[in-house]
């Protein structure tokens, strides 16, 4: 047989593994599952007056700034509350579709409105959230979008520095951020406020996929494994006997065995949200490990749901792997191996905006050169490239939650963190870096010197 004989049976090897995403098709609207409205915003900066006196009057003044970014990286430095303003269109072919305003990040809290109809508001500055304006779109003509984003001063003696509200960790109270961990005055200087990550409406048809989590469990005798899904899905309508596909492919890697595995069901969507729970199997899974312990093996899990067209779809990607603490010997066990962590602090930047893939992959790069598989992200969350890296390169991540020092202890902020917490946990669920939570870094119960 000829060289190009090979060749070609190369190729369609390689092509039944590739995993490129595709973008959404449907011959009846735009083939496109996403519009960015990131660039250019109008913007205000440091208004406190009520929120309707943006909706009741025009504004004249409006200056410029680039989303996404942290305002502070834009030349505006100040505590409080900033004032966004974007005019965009809607072809009116996306008409009758399921369309969703996504925010990726906004910190700290996000107020919104379109059309002058207030959609809803978010708390939290690492967390990404949407609101459904399927039906409050202007499909002929402009659509006016307003975000107020709140990141305020915390007052000195009264909330500063003991008794916090924002859960921001180190981002706004920590011994080396710019002005200082302790200083009244100073201590809070260079606000992290903004819209930090990007701003798209994604598109569907009648339904949307929310999320998908993914949890294995591994049988290390019988070299199986079982994949139990969870999937939340939001349809406009009644969809009965909805078919639901699902294939599990390798990412990053060649297995034997190249059929993959696959699954198709059925269900009854209900207007307004489903959670959907099923599990496939895995036999001969291929496990994820740390960079020095083994291969760093991904599998791309694709969820379709079809009702006589293409609904909607996502992608997840997932690793196969299981970490285990034994309390007697302090020890931990990767995938039944002891393995003990080499690992360091790691803070990426103040202003999260200004990280980039590339910036994340070569600080993870930098880790395994020093001899690092573990890394403690202290008192923040990164942005979600930093995880996937550290999936891609073997980097397990100790992840804190954004809590540092002290807080408020009223029934109030408890809620506001327990609900922040969950979303922490649903934003890195299925990153198999992740191999430890930690929920609040020198927690003053515990150490007597902070009350001075």
């Amino acid at each position: 047989m000829s060289r190009y004989f090979y060749i070609l049976i190369l190729l369609s090897i390689l092509g039944s593994c590739s995993l490129i995403k595709k973008e959404y098709q449907d011959d009846s609207i735009l083939a496109v599952n996403q519009i960015s409205l990131s660039g250019e915003w109008d913007f205000l900066d440091n208004q406190i007056k009520p929120d309707n006196y943006f909706l009741e009057n025009e504004i004249t003044n409006w200056k410029k700034i680039k989303v996404p970014s942290n305002w502070y990286l834009q030349g505006y430095n100040f505590s409080g509350r900033g004032v966004y303003h974007k005019k965009f269109k809607a072809n009116h072919q996306l008409k009758g579709k399921h369309i969703k305003l996504e925010f990726k990040a906004v910190d700290y809290i996000a107020s919104v409105w379109l059309n002058g109809k207030y959609l809803g508001f978010h708390e939290g500055y690492f967390k990404d959230f949407s609101f459904d304006v399927s039906n409050k779109l202007n499909f002929y003509g402009d659509n006016d979008l307003i975000v107020i984003v709140d990141s305020p001063f915390e007052v000195p003696n009264q909330n500063w520095s003991l008794k916090k509200r924002l859960i921001k960790g180190i981002f706004n109270h920590h011994d080396t951020r710019p002005g200082g961990a302790w200083d009244n005055v100073n201590g809070q200087d260079k606000n992290t406020g903004g819209i930090i990550d990007n701003v798209n409406l994604k598109i569907s048809n009648k339904v949307s996929i929310d999320y998908i989590k993914s949890n294995p469990k591994i049988d290390f005798k019988t070299n199986t494994a079982l994949l139990d899904l969870e999937i939340g899905v939001t349809s406009n309508s009644d969809l009965p006997n909805t078919q639901i596909k699902t294939i599990l492919k390798p990412q990053n890697f060649i297995p034997k065995d190249l059929t993959g595995n696959s699954l198709n069901k059925f269900y009854d969507i209900k207007k307004g949200f489903n959670k959907i729970t099923f599990t496939i199997e895995n036999n001969n899974p291929y496990l994820w490990w740390s960079w020095d312990r083994g291969e760093q093996n991904l599998y791309t899990l694709s969820i379709n749901l079809f009702n006589n067209q293409n609904l909607d779809e996502k992608e997840e990607t997932i690793g196969f792997k299981e970490i285990k603490f034994d309390n007697k010997t302090q020890t931990f066990y990767l995938n039944n191996q002891a393995i003990f962590l080499r690992g360091t602090n790691y803070i990426s930047s103040q202003w999260l905006s200004e990280m980039s893939d590339d910036k994340y992959q070569k600080d993870v790069l930098l880790m395994k050169e020093a001899n690092i598989n573990s890394v403690r992200v202290h008192a923040h969350i990164e942005n979600k490239s930093f995880y996937k890296n550290c999936d891609k390169y073997g980097i397990l991540v100790w992840q804190d939650f954004p809590l540092q020092w002290g807080y408020s202890d009223d029934l109030e902020f408890h809620q506001e963190a327990s609900k922040q917490l969950i979303e922490m946990a649903d934003l890195l669920y299925n990153n198999p870096s992740l191999i430890v939570w930690s929920i609040h870094n020198e927690p003053p119960f515990d150490a007597l010197w902070m009350k001075y």
